[in-house]
């Protein structure tokens, strides 16, 4: 879980400022977190739709900002993974973060079922400010 990961909102047309950014949260509302790389949400997104192909959904992603060889990375997620967060049931959180621990993307890392479902209900709780505010949401991640 070494990577910082932050999950921002913004404008649409601030990536290019995002990858400037050492710090997001500094700027914009931000929800921080370390371990939670583009195929990992995609793994999310997945496991909520039922998709199969983490790999084609995090294709979705744009690169918005930042330097593509040494970073930070800065993706801007499309509406739709936002609404699918923001959506997300509160009663369902438990059984999805539980199926998110478990698939191949997250096994590599020593999470704990507690601490994938509060970062499930974290991120439900960000998309929908997001979303209410018909705003962006980015995934800044740096080493």
């Amino acid at each position: 879980m070494g990577n910082l990961t932050d999950f921002v909102i913004a404008n649409d047309n601030e990536g290019a400022a995002l990858g400037e950014a050492d710090h997001p949260a500094a700027q914009w509302p931000t929800l921080e977190t370390k371990g939670v790389d583009a195929i990992k949400l995609a793994a999310l997104i997945c496991v909520i739709t039922g998709q199969n192909n983490a790999e084609a959904v995090r294709r979705t992603f744009t690169f918005a900002g930042g330097d593509q060889e040494i970073g930070p990375w800065v993706f801007q997620l499309p509406v739709a993974i936002t609404d699918i967060l923001a959506k997300l049931p509160g009663d369902e959180v438990q059984d999805i973060a539980a199926k998110w621990l478990a698939t191949e993307e997250m096994q590599s890392d020593r999470w704990s079922a507690i601490d994938v479902a509060h970062l499930v209900k974290q991120l439900q709780q960000h998309a929908h400010k997001a979303a209410t505010a018909g705003a962006t949401m980015f995934l800044w991640m740096s080493l």
